[in-house]
C-alpha cells in the first residue's frame, strides 16, 4: 500500500515537472540565442532515479522499523 502511494506520488510529480519544463521551454526559453535542447532520455533517467531513491528510502525505513524491538521503544517513551 505504501509502495503504491509512493509510486503514484513520484509518478504525478515527475509528470508535473516534466510538463512545466516543456511549457517553459516551448514558450519562454526559445527566445534566447544560446538555447540548449535537453533530450527525452534525461527525463526518463531522472524519473527512474527519483523512483529508485524513493523506494530505497521507504524500504530502509521499513526494514529499520521491522527490526526494532517494540518493547524497548515503549520503555523509552
Amino acid at each position: 500500500m505504501i509502495s503504491r502511494f509512493l509510486f503514484g506520488l513520484v509518478h504525478y510529480l515527475f509528470f508535473a515537472f516534466t510538463l512545466s519544463y516543456w511549457f517553459a521551454d516551448r514558450f519562454f526559453l526559445q527566445t534566447y540565442t544560446y538555447h540548449v535542447v535537453i533530450g527525452w532520455i534525461v527525463f526518463v533517467l531522472s524519473g527512474a532515479g527519483a523512483l529508485l531513491l524513493a523506494i530505497a528510502t521507504v524500504s530502509t525505513q521499513a526494514i529499520k522499523a521491522a527490526l526494532t524491538n517494540p518493547v524497548t521503544s515503549l520503555r523509552e517513551e
